[in-house]
């Protein structure tokens, strides 16, 4: 994986979402705010960017592996960390999993939903394999296409004046790097679906739901608490969906510096959901 390091300070890694063209660029409107206050760790995801895409299954099990190894093996300590669309999963697994890796998270726009795919069964890889022999190539080179990236970001975005060529071609040029479909492949046929309702209660860290006005809101169980629960919180962004971040940079900069700064009390970890 590769990644970019700004700033000084208490370490906070990003993970950007699971989309045609979806790389580290993903929070160029927050990484100089952030890097004031922070260590900002940004990935480019494998699969994704400049990192290398090897034909392996991906999935959220997958990446949360490569993250716990990156934050052990380069940052060396416990990590912040700000997650946005199917990155939330790998995010909320670091949590339940490998929780003596993190000190607090922010989730930004989670994919909501109505049925989950959590843990992908024996018709998810036959899916994925039609998919990757089959009619997969076709179907991303339009979806990876400029028409299809702003179609993608039209349906995500509040105001569809927001999005700029500039980050059109940025996206273009990403999602068009050799065998870039398969991670994308992979979350159409379900490999990155996380049922945060069973999740979040088992995340013993504070957590910041970070969502756009027009999004829905989260189901209640995504908030429930637990013994072991630190606390939940959400912030809705005004004039925002599912790319607060982008739309609304200075609102949600502002947002992610006062929640990780916060500070926190450390407790016992319990059992876990599901399988390690």
């Amino acid at each position: 994986m590769t990644y970019t390091r700004r700033g000084l300070g208490d370490p906070l890694v990003l993970i950007h979402g699971v989309y045609p063209g979806a790389s580290h660029h993903e929070f160029d409107r927050n990484i100089a705010a952030l890097q004031r206050h922070f260590q900002v760790f940004a990935l480019d995801l494998l699969g994704f960017g400049q990192s290398d895409t090897p034909r392996i299954p991906h999935s959220t099990a997958t990446h949360q592996h490569l993250i716990r190894d990156f934050i052990q093996e380069v940052v060396g300590t416990r990590v912040h960390i700000v997650a946005s669309g199917y990155g939330c999963g790998i995010a909320a697994r670091l949590g339940v999993f490998d929780d003596g890796v993190l000190q607090r998270m922010v989730l930004i726009g989670p994919v909501m939903k109505e049925v989950y795919h959590d843990p992908p069964g024996v018709g998810d890889a036959l899916a994925r394999f039609m998919m990757g022999v089959l009619v997969g190539k076709s179907f991303y080179t339009v979806h990876a296409s400029k028409p299809g990236l702003y179609e993608f970001l039209k349906e995500h975005y509040h105001t569809p004046k927001a999005i700029t060529r500039e980050l059109i071609d940025q996206m273009f040029v990403e999602a068009n790097e050799p065998h870039k479909m398969l991670p994308y492949i992979s979350a159409l046929c379900g490999y990155f679906d996380t049922d945060l309702g069973n999740w979040l209660p088992s995340v013993r860290r504070p957590t910041l739901l970070l969502l756009g006005e027009d999004e829905p809101a989260p189901p209640k169980e995504w908030l429930r608490e637990a013994a072991w629960t630190l606390g939940r919180e959400t912030a809705v962004i005004p004039a925002a969906k599912d790319f607060p971040h982008q739309e609304q940079s200075a609102a949600v900069n502002k947002v992610l510096v006062e929640f990780l700064q916060a500070g926190e009390a450390l407790v016992p970890s319990p059992g876990t959901p599901g399988e390690g």
